[in-house]
């Protein structure tokens, strides 16, 4: 009888207790992270440099909206080691790369990409955000870092 109520409390303990969940951090542009509209031909970077593990995931989201003229250029996500020398991440040298819609994304007068890295084996990662033409486009973006 011991044993049996020993086993049913265990697999009490078990059935209620939740898995340890990853933790996650969220930032967007517009709360002071970096400028968000540019105007003209104008460049900006989306730059996250708290990435310290290998064993994260992040996640860049970027919605272009025209606000004046018409809107071009184009967005990419890029990686560096020693937040000097930037690489262009693509689905062809990092296969851990998930898009929504294409490695570059091309600005139009709406247009949204997330882009996802399953692991972050470098320390500096960004979106460069390159706009052409004479335009005022609002790009709010968001980054979302998960911690396993």
């Amino acid at each position: 009888m011991k044993k049996l109520f020993i086993l049913l409390a265990f697999i009490t303990v078990v059935a209620t207790v939740n898995a340890q969940s990853p933790s996650a951090k969220l930032w967007k542009s517009s709360n002071g992270y970096t400028n968000d509209t540019l105007t003209n031909s104008e460049t900006a970077y989306y730059t996250v440099s708290e990435l310290s593990s290998y064993n994260q995931s992040l996640t860049f989201g970027i919605l272009c909206t025209q606000l004046t003229g018409t809107s071009a250029g184009t967005v990419i996500l890029q990686s560096s080691i020693d937040n000097t020398n930037w690489t262009t991440v693509n689905q062809t040298n990092n296969t851990s790369l998930v898009v929504s819609t294409n490695d570059t994304l091309t600005i139009t007068s709406t247009a949204y990409n997330t882009w996802t890295l399953a692991t972050t084996p470098k320390t500096y990662y960004r979106l460069k955000v390159g706009q052409t033409g004479t335009s005022t486009t609002k790009y709010p973006c968001y980054v979302l870092i998960k911690k396993y």
